[in-house]
């Protein structure tokens, strides 16, 4: 996954890392800012967006014991969970898993795959994980379409085997689109990348494995969640739902709600950026939000496949 760091309420800071620390080509990275808390949006979606600090890994051959989320109120239906760290205290490779999703909550933990982290006895850094939980579904905000869904074709997707091929309709050009794991199948960890297909009407997928310790990277079938936007969609606010606070993250809910002179109230954004090289030759992105929030949180997803090593997308 990529990695966010550097979250304000104007903006954030979006890279690639390679676990290996190398360079890589340039590649397309779809982001989703949301503000915490739980929303219905202008077409009449739910979502709810929040945080959570933690030390806890997991790395190849561990069994997966995530922190449990429990969101504010219950989802009618299991929603499609987008997490990524959005700290970057850890000097190595990392990134995150969510797993159990159910219609009250799910676990997330941070996930260090086949890199060598614990095995050398390295201390896990805290991270701050965002997460993005949307109902699924499809529909419109204002004029621009949305897509949400999770699916496990039962197929291994690994890197070389098939692609999970997620169907789009209703798109001129190719949307903003973030795609992520939300289970382990694969025992050696994983994390959701662009597969080569990114089109107005397919986004493939791969459970992407980490080549430090061995360079196969065929995987196990994983389910995905996935929310797709037209490029650049604002997203809307109709009325902050009448619920407490989710019990883990977020800690609490802003006091936003729906203008009555009709001014619009954005409680999100989607957007898609070039990021041409890896933290590790010193390219990140500057990335200015177009509108201003009090608590967001960020969602990045590398939809193109120009180069062939691991790398994931990083917030900070």
């Amino acid at each position: 996954s990529p990695r966010v760091k550097d979250v304000t309420s104007t903006g954030c800071t979006i890279y690639m890392q390679e676990p290996d620390h190398q360079n890589h080509s340039p590649e397309t990275v779809s982001y989703i800012v949301a503000e915490k808390g739980r929303w219905e949006l202008s077409g009449g979606l739910t979502f709810e967006a929040g945080s959570h600090s933690t030390d806890r890994a997991r790395g190849k051959g561990m069994n997966f014991e995530g922190d449990p989320i429990s969101f504010s109120a219950s989802f009618q239906k299991n929603p499609a969970v987008l997490h990524t760290l959005n700290t970057n205290a850890n000097v190595d490779w990392m990134t995150s898993l969510a797993t159990s999703v159910t219609t009250g909550g799910f676990q997330i933990a941070q996930e260090y795959a086949e890199t060598s982290t614990l095995n050398d006895a390295v201390t896990i850094a805290t991270e701050t994980i965002g997460w993005i939980a949307f109902e699924t579904g499809f529909g419109m905000i204002g004029e621009n379409l949305f897509i949400i869904g999770h699916y496990d074709d039962g197929v291994s997707n690994g890197v070389g085997q098939t692609q999970f091929i997620i169907n789009l309709f209703g798109y001129e050009n190719p949307p903003d689109i973030v795609v992520a794991v939300i289970g382990e199948n694969g025992r050696d960890g994983s994390w959701a990348r662009g597969s080569g297909t990114y089109s107005s009407t397919n986004q493939g997928v791969y459970a992407e494995e980490d080549q430090r310790s061995d360079v196969e990277r065929g995987h196990a079938s994983e389910p995905f969640a996935w929310a797709a936007f037209e490029r650049n969609t604002d997203i809307i606010l109709v009325s902050q739902q009448p619920s407490n606070s989710p019990s883990v993250a977020p800690s609490s809910v802003p006091s936003l709600s729906a203008s009555p002179t009709g001014t619009p109230v954005f409680v999100g954004e989607t957007g898609r950026i070039l990021v041409s090289n890896t933290i590790d030759e010193n390219v990140q992105v500057e990335v200015v939000f177009r509108n201003a929030y009090t608590n967001p949180v960020v969602v990045p997803f590398i939809n193109t496949r120009n180069g062939v090593e691991s790398v994931s997308p990083r917030v900070k």
